[in-house]
């Protein structure tokens, strides 16, 4: 499952709820009443955004963390490896097949000496 997404979405309802309590939070004051939205004040909303954030820096972390195992980095390393000496390689199924079937003509066979 992708991690990003849910990041991001969560980015997201911080930066709206800290915007909906800054909204509120001005009405409070130009009319000199204490209003709520959906029954939260605006230091509700503030402390909705900051756990907002906490639970996305702690995806963050983690993701991080796990990209950064060192088991995991091995594998990568070894995998580039394999990759890079199979491109190197000659094509393993190319050398099994006789040279008429690779080139679709008869042609006399080359010896590599």
């Amino acid at each position: 499952m992708p991690i990003l997404p849910i990041i991001d979405l969560l980015i997201l309802l911080a930066w709206t709820s800290l915007a909906a309590g800054a909204a509120l939070k001005l009405v409070n004051i130009v009319f000199s009443r204490f209003w709520t939205l959906l029954g939260f004040a605006p230091l509700d909303f503030f402390m909705i955004t900051a756990v907002l954030l906490v639970f996305a820096l702690t995806l963050v972390a983690r993701t991080w963390v796990k990209a950064n195992d060192p088991a995991v980095l091995a594998a990568r390393r070894a995998d580039a490896t394999r990759e890079a000496y199979a491109d190197l390689r000659p094509d393993a199924t190319a050398a099994k097949q006789p040279h008429a079937a690779r080139t679709g003509v008869w042609q006399p066979r080359q010896l590599g000496l």
